[in-house]
């Protein structure tokens, strides 16, 4: 048996998770919370982190990018070459 007939004879109704109040105020609460005294993360370092990630992930595509213009080049001239001698 699988899904939902394992969970009908294992006497398990499925559902759905409507949220109750409480729930959505807590959310709420939490939110406003976080607005009103946010956590003191240093955005600055976190900033930086990202700009060092980003441009070291670039840095990484554009040496890929040149290797692949770099083998097809190279392929494209081997296969004038063939079609040269074949002529």
């Amino acid at each position: 048996m699988l899904g939902a007939e394992a969970g009908a004879e294992a006497g398990m109704s499925i559902g759905l998770f409507v949220p109750g109040p409480g729930t959505v105020v807590g959310a709420f609460v939490g939110v406003v919370f976080n607005l009103v005294l946010p956590s003191a993360v240093p955005s600055g370092r976190a900033g930086a982190a990202v700009l060092r990630v980003a441009y070291a992930t670039a840095d990484c595509l554009d040496r890929a990018s040149r290797s692949i213009e770099a083998i097809v080049s190279a392929a494209e001239l081997a296969a004038d070459k063939i079609r040269t001698q074949a002529e």
